[in-house]
């Protein structure tokens, strides 16, 4: 035990203690060792290694968690390094760490096994009375410590022992959830509290149904095709016409998630703090609605630290822009980034922070800016310069990364009152035939689906047969179409080939896959770019 000799706080025990956590850099991370020194003098409390001011605030977090829980808080001066220093450090999870280091420094704490420190990740924030409180990025976290392969134990807020279960159940780690920083402290001194036993139920959203909306048997089928190949797609309609409806049915078209993409999905939520009792993981494809209002920021992510955007909470499913064109012209063109590398790279202090952003957008939009261009009821009272200055909002390189465009015409009454269309049920199965069609031809690529082919990828599974080949080329020539349009022609040509059960792309495919674009590329005078 500690003894004062001259004044001066002495101990027979070593002064050098360090303890291992994570630090997050978007979702990726990597360990940070916590060294904790105490040296003879006045009373002094810093913490160094480029922490941000939550990180600078642990020092009275801390002495007041380790004098409220019953241990003697040293009283010469206390010195914190999180090393690396050259990273730059963000959030209270450190606060666990920084505490047990001090307990093991001073000598209030002793450890039951040295070599145990090194397979050992301490995650918590700390409060005044030494409870352990839940933290934000606890999976990817996880993550992280399973994949350095040499971890034994997680020391954990009971709070996220749900989400991060999955993790560590594959990985061998041993999850132990504390509620304070006594039991952590004791379970280091080899007083054991045993490892997290807890489970959560397995359930998924309810999904509306397709068989709902009547009428627009086209746009069913095209959303059943931009699915099954996960292609873009822009909807073009009157107010009220149903696009909206149409949108938010299909994230029920996919197939269900596999444990991976529930993992990858559900660490970007938990890198924002959006996982708790209710939802400890991601269980159904994610479905994010954005409007007019939505700033750059809100649809990419930011901030300091910086936390991800809605293209990240739509990973491994849909993102629906709602009146895209009233958009502000620079957040519409951010889109192009995610859309096309399927992730956003964020700098923030000369750090990347990179987050997932693999999703299939779905876009709506009228056709004018009061919405009745081409009604055949209301009338439009756009003039002509308004209407081209509506549609030039959407410019030509994001058209080009839009795969499909559709009109959303408004349903007769006759639609209205008569039998319902296609079902969720009858289309789903379309989408998984084609989608088993594309899961034996990429089989061993990193990519399933038609949308994911490049350029090489294309040429051996897009092949065209003669005619195919003069009839391409006409459209090619006659209406201008762009080298990046032509592939995703041929992609487009591919899955709906796939859908009718097709080993070879037909001359109906391309003409059907052309008509999806033919706003996006065909005739100015009738294009909505």
């Amino acid at each position: 035990k500690p003894y004062k000799r001259a004044g001066i706080l002495a101990r027979r025990f070593d002064m050098l203690s360090r303890t291992e956590t994570i630090v997050l850099q978007g979702l990726k991370g990597r360990k940070v060792d916590i060294e904790a020194d105490i040296a003879p003098g006045l009373p002094y409390f810093t913490v160094i290694g480029l922490g941000d001011t939550a990180v600078k605030e642990a020092s009275e977090r801390v002495k007041r968690a380790v004098i409220n829980s019953g241990f003697q808080y040293p009283r010469g001066r206390v010195t914190v390094n999180l090393s690396p220093a050259y990273i730059h450090k963000k959030g209270s999870h450190y606060d666990l760490g920084i505490a047990i280091a001090i307990l093991l420094a001073s000598g209030e704490l002793s450890e039951k096994l040295q070599d145990e420190r090194n397979g050992r990740i301490l995650i918590g924030e700390l409060a005044l009375d030494g409870r352990v409180l839940a933290v934000k990025g606890a999976l990817p976290m996880l993550i992280t410590a399973a994949e350095s392969g040499n971890m034994k134990e997680i020391l954990l807020p009971e709070e996220n022992c749900a989400e991060a279960s999955l993790v560590a159940a594959r990985a061998g780690i041993n999850l132990i959830p504390v509620k304070s920083l006594k039991e952590a402290a004791c379970h280091i001194a080899g007083g054991n509290i045993g490892s997290y036993k807890g489970s959560f139920p397995l359930r998924t959203a309810d999904l509306p149904d397709f068989a709902d909306v009547k009428g627009h048997s086209a746009a069913k089928a095209a959303i059943a095709a931009a699915m099954a190949g996960a292609h873009s797609l822009l909807m073009v309609g009157a107010p009220g016409a149903g696009k909206t409806m149409l949108a938010k049915r299909a994230p029920g078209l996919l197939p269900p998630m596999s444990l991976e993409e529930q993992m990858e999905a559900s660490a970007v939520y938990s890198a924002a703090g959006l996982l708790g009792e209710d939802m400890p993981i991601v269980m159904s494809r994610p479905f994010r609605q954005i409007s007019a209002p939505v700033t750059k920021a809100q649809l990419l992510g930011g901030g300091n630290g910086p936390s991800p955007g809605e293209v990240s909470f739509a990973h491994k499913g849909v993102l629906f822009a709602d009146e895209m064109l009233e958009m502000p012209v620079r957040t519409l063109e951010s889109l192009r980034e995610p859309m096309e590398e399927r992730q956003v790279r964020l700098i923030r202090r000369g750090m990347v922070n990179v987050f997932p952003a693999d999703f299939i957008f779905i876009g709506a939009t009228n056709p004018c800016r009061c919405g009745f261009l081409g009604d055949p009821v209301h009338r439009c009272t756009c003039s002509q310069t308004e209407i081209e200055k509506y549609r030039s909002r959407l410019s030509g390189p994001l058209a080009d990364r839009i795969d499909m465009c559709i009109e959303i015409q408004r349903a007769d009454y006759g639609e209205m009152k008569g039998e319902r269309t296609q079902s969720t049920c009858q289309l789903r199965r379309m989408v998984e035939a084609a989608g088993k069609i594309q899961d034996m031809r990429f089989e061993g690529r990193e990519f399933s689906r038609n949308s994911r082919m490049n350029e090489r990828d294309v040429e051996e599974f897009c092949q065209l047969k003669k005619d195919c080949r003069r009839f391409i080329g006409r459209l090619y020539d006659v209406f201008g179409i762009s080298p990046r349009r032509y592939h995703k022609i041929l992609k487009l040509a591919r899955t709906l080939a796939d859908m009718d059960g097709e080993d070879d792309i037909e001359e109906e495919h391309l003409a059907s896959a052309f008509q999806y674009t033919r706003l996006l590329t065909g005739d100015r005078n009738k294009n909505y770019v």
